[in-house]
């Protein structure tokens, strides 16, 4: 089945105009699409907040860094944190993303290679990114009453989601350095 999925990947994705649409669209909604979305949760905070939503905290993010986000961006900002997740960031800018290191992966690995198997990695950092944000959307709509499992689970889905994406991308230069040597 790895292999009928790989396959798919390769003839969707491997190729340099899927690479570069996906490149452009990523940068798009990351460059443009998020910061529009985050600037709303953000528009009503009376507090010393640190501009930063929870899934951008580089490598993973604690429960009281949680509690206090969510307590500073109020009400409203807690509405505007639920749909960021439900009309833009479960959909589009992960999967894409997720895409563009699968076309890169494709890329770096023809098929046939050793590591051509790798290619859906891009794929599994989707899923926790898509974990991480169902996680910090329950906590948004449930606030002040935050899951042990939210508390738990979502910091580890933002540090897989971190991982996944940086080791993606260093197992692509290195096929790509691979081939060059």
């Amino acid at each position: 089945m790895l292999t009928s999925i790989t396959g798919l990947f390769y003839i969707i994705l491997g190729n340099w105009w899927a690479f570069s649409i996906l490149f452009v669209l990523s940068g798009i909604m990351f460059g443009c699409l998020v910061p529009r979305a985050q600037k709303a949760v953000f528009a009503h905070v009376t507090t010393d907040l640190p501009p930063k939503v929870l899934d951008v905290h580089v490598m993973t993010w604690t429960p009281v860094e949680a509690r206090r986000f969510l307590e500073g961006i109020g009400p409203q900002g807690r509405r505007a944190y639920q749909n960021f997740y439900l009309y833009l960031d479960f959909w589009f800018p992960t999967l894409i993303t997720s895409l563009m290191y699968c076309s890169f992966l494709a890329l770096a690995f023809p098929p046939g290679s050793r590591f051509a198997w790798l290619v859906p990695l891009g794929m599994l950092g989707w899923f926790f990114d898509a974990a991480e944000n169902v996680t910090h959307y329950l906590m948004a709509r449930n606030y002040p009453d935050l899951s042990s499992f939210a508390l738990k689970f979502g910091p580890l889905f933002t540090y897989w989601k971190w991982v996944l994406a940086i080791v993606a991308a260093m197992i692509g230069v290195a096929g790509f350095v691979a081939r060059l040597v």
